[in-house]
């Protein structure tokens, strides 16, 4: 399907693990309406890559109050296809109820570094941030979710990347997962994940970038 509607295997990975942190799927008497990616103005170059990739979507925008910010404005990507839909629902295992607990990886054949790319650019943090013990910032890389299998499943491909065993528990503050890693893993992992990636949120490739330089 992904073929069938100009999609490479990077591309179509890349926008499911976006689709999984950052998405929704509309639904109406238990009938697939469309997907939808809503992000903030900042990130409005996403949006426009995905508008550009999948023929006959649409990109809407709205300016409103936050509790953290006023005229907050944020541009939504739409693609409205219903047999799209239901072939990720059908075909790809996409979750129609509890996104948010029941999020996991596509059951059908994946890129897997181009889905936790798209997931990291939905639901992780990266870049360079202040060290207890360190006088100058040091690289990070971490992701945060409610989902089990997602946690799994991240677990055991940063271990394959890095050899570090990761076992995180929930948090007690709020139940969350946060998996990640620091310094030259943390590199390694980034590497992994935008080098050479054809696809990805400007913002977060940039901060790997920034990581790359880190006592060159």
């Amino acid at each position: 399907m992904y073929r069938k509607i100009g999609l490479t295997l990077e591309e179509f990975s890349y926008f499911y693990g976006l689709l999984i942190t950052d998405g929704t799927m509309t639904i109406r008497n238990n009938i697939p309406q469309g997907i939808h990616i809503e992000l903030s103005a900042k990130d409005k170059d996403i949006i426009e890559k995905l508008h550009v990739l999948f023929d006959g979507s649409t990109i809407t925008s709205r300016i409103r109050n936050t509790n953290f910010s006023n005229n907050y404005t944020s541009y939504n990507f739409n693609y409205n296809k219903q047999k799209f839909c239901y072939y990720l629902i059908n075909e790809c295992g996409y979750p129609i109820k509890d996104k948010t607990i029941n999020a996991k990886p596509p059951i059908i054949n994946y890129s897997k570094k181009d889905f936790w790319r798209g997931a990291f650019d939905g639901d992780g943090s990266l870049g360079l941030r202040k060290t207890t013990g360190y006088k100058e910032l040091t690289p990070f890389i971490s992701f945060t979710t409610y989902s089990e299998e997602l946690r799994n499943e991240l677990c055991n491909y940063l271990t394959s990347l890095t050899g570090y065993k990761y076992n995180p528990r929930r948090n007690k503050r709020d139940n969350l997962y946060n998996i990640g890693s620091g310094m030259f893993n943390a590199i390694k992992i980034a590497t992994e994940l935008y080098k050479d990636a054809t696809i990805y949120l400007d913002r977060k490739y940039n901060k790997y970038l920034e990581m790359t330089e880190w006592r060159k």
